[in-house]
């Protein structure tokens, strides 16, 4: 398995407990975007954030990224 990247391995080994926490005062200061500290990145990120514990999200994005790999493979390889 391919070692994560350090920005976000903290998310991996967090608790799930905190990472729902988290995830959630995201999401809802997302909400406030309009503010001046608050912004509308936040939403996706903590969306994020609640879809690491998440096996079926996991094994989705795995699928995507392989559809994508094989895409981009095709593309380059209709190119040459």
């Amino acid at each position: 398995m391919q070692k994560p990247n350090p920005l976000y391995s903290w998310a991996l080994q967090a608790p799930p407990p905190l990472r729902w926490s988290v995830g959630l005062l995201l999401i809802v200061g997302g909400v406030f975007g309009f503010l001046p500290v608050l912004g509308f990145w936040m939403i996706p990120l903590g969306v994020l954030l609640l879809a690491v514990g998440s096996p079926k999200v996991r094994e989705t994005a795995k699928a995507a990224i392989r559809r994508a790999r094989a895409w981009a493979a095709r593309l380059t390889s209709s190119r040459g």
